[in-house]
């Protein structure tokens, strides 16, 4: 059998935000919780805090902090988030921005529906 890859990647590119960054990522981690089929990408930015730090008391499966390796700023970030990911679905979360995912999924659904899913 082989690989088995999540439905749904959430990308967070962040740069020099820590505290908006830890919001974020909880918010995804929290949205993620609720399918056994979804993980997260910090795509760190290359800014004076790394994410790496940032997140160090972070302890999740579903969490991966990668440094961007393409030209930086909000587009290379997020190119290389997708990248690194093998999931049909991609979602982007601004660290600047966070948002109760969750809420977002019942409010597009009318219910709580599976990340990418929406309402017809």
């Amino acid at each position: 059998m082989g690989q088995v890859y999540p439905k749904a990647t959430v990308i967070i590119p962040t740069k020099d935000r820590p505290s908006g960054l830890r919001i974020a990522v909880q918010s995804a981690l929290d949205a993620c919780a609720l399918t056994a089929d979804c993980n997260v990408v910090v795509v760190d930015d290359r800014g004076s805090y790394k994410a790496v730090e940032t997140l160090s008391d972070f302890s999740h499966e579903n969490l991966t902090v990668v440094v961007n390796q393409r030209p930086p700023g909000p587009s290379g970030a997020r190119n290389f988030g997708v990248d690194t990911s093998s999931s049909p679905t991609i979602i982007f979360l601004d660290d600047d921005a966070p948002r109760d995912l969750g809420e977002r999924r019942r409010r597009d659904c009318g219910r709580m529906c599976p990340l990418g899913e929406t309402r017809q």
